[in-house]
């Protein structure tokens, strides 16, 4: 079952890039999960309190690292116009892909499309949310 989940998984071609999606997705939730539980004028404490808004803390700084490394890695493996050919003024691939949408069928991921849009916009929204609540 466990290399039934595994084989799921995108990224087949890079499983560094599974396990840091895989660790992300657990920093993520546990973000979540112990948002509600944390006080600022708990971390002095040895408390229940204490404990868990020390690792939602800890948690945070490790959601900025995973968010720089795997911006790093997607630079360096696709390039910067890959993710964010908007930026540029691009729109091209969003264009190409809409069209095929409209023809009822999914586009392929490439440069500059939807898919490639929405993961350079989602791993900026990463470490936008990680570095606001690490500033806090």
């Amino acid at each position: 079952m466990k290399l039934r989940l595994w084989n799921l998984l995108p990224h087949d071609y890079a499983p560094f890039f599974r396990i840091l999606h895989i660790i992300v997705a657990f920093l993520i939730l546990s973000q979540i999960i112990n948002s509600n539980l944390t006080e600022t004028e708990a971390i002095g404490e040895h408390s229940l309190e204490g404990v868990i808004t020390w690792m939602h803390i800890i948690s945070g700084l490790g959601l900025i690292i995973c968010g720089f490394i795997m911006l790093s890695w997607m630079l360096t493996q696709r390039g910067f116009t890959y993710y964010f050919s908007w930026v540029g003024l691009d729109f091209s691939g969003i264009k190409q892909d809409i069209k095929t949408l409209t023809s009822f069928r999914l586009p392929d991921a490439h440069s500059g499309g939807i898919a490639s849009t929405i993961q350079g916009f989602g791993v900026l929204a990463l470490l936008i949310v990680a570095l606001s609540g690490g500033l806090w």
